[in-house]
């Protein structure tokens, strides 16, 4: 981190570890092994800084981590996306489940530099969880800017990557795992859609309803639809 994250979570109390940053899934695979080594297999909740659990969520944790610890050992968790000031109900972003909430043993990341995911054993059990994480994603419209002409940059290296013939998912992977179904997809399906901005645009802010959320929704279809051709350029 390079601002005071660590000093505020240190005088509050928490304890801080630092490592060296190559990429999101290096570091989440070094916390977790870090974890291991500290304190056996607890439970493990990643959460971006720009991420907060909704009240229903923490109730929901209390009540159900402890009775049901020997069932599952990895909880899809929703997401509610709240862009630009308003709680998106369309355009294919809000109720998204991902995996968050997991035992420190269940899994490691993919080390990619960008959109990695956790890839679990196969022994491990999934279960689901109705409350919701916050994921408030505009606080400031040039620092949002600025980071998703980074992420597409890092993407667009993950094409080029691509286009030398090194692929990141097999078709077994994408059968039986959904975002690695996604994945594999973009990589094999995407690119040989033409005027793909445009498409992005129109999946979106039509196709998926993005228009009923009103100007927010015609924010987030525009952004997307630049990312898309940022990563193109």
């Amino acid at each position: 981190s390079s601002d005071s994250t660590g000093e505020i979570a240190a005088a509050a109390g928490a304890d801080v570890w630092a490592n060296t940053f190559r990429n999101w899934g290096a570091q989440r695979n070094w916390a977790l092994d870090r974890i291991q080594a500290e304190f056996g297999d607890p439970w493990v909740l990643f959460l971006d800084a720009d991420e907060r659990l909704s009240s229903e969520l923490v109730h929901e944790l209390d009540a159900r981590l402890g009775a049901e610890a020997s069932r599952y050992d990895a909880y899809l968790v929703q997401h509610t996306l709240v862009f630009a000031g308003r709680a998106l109900r369309f355009g294919g972003f809000t109720g998204t489940q991902l995996i968050r909430l997991f035992r420190s043993s269940a899994g490691r990341h993919e080390e990619r530099p960008v959109n990695d995911h956790l890839v679990l054993s196969r022994s491990s059990r999934v279960g689901r969880i109705k409350g919701r994480i916050i994921h408030r994603d505009v606080d400031d419209w040039e620092r949002y800017i600025a980071k998703q002409n980074w992420y597409s940059t890092l993407e667009a290296r993950e094409v080029l990557k691509r286009e030398t013939g090194i692929r990141s998912v097999t078709f077994r992977e994408a059968i039986s795992n959904p975002p690695m179904r996604r994945r594999w997809l973009r990589e094999r399906v995407w690119p040989a859609i033409p005027a793909r901005p445009m498409v992005r645009f129109m999946q979106i802010y039509v196709l998926s309803g993005g228009l009923f959320d009103g100007y927010p929704g015609l924010c987030i279809a525009t952004m997307q639809a630049w990312a898309e051709m940022c990563v193109e350029l």
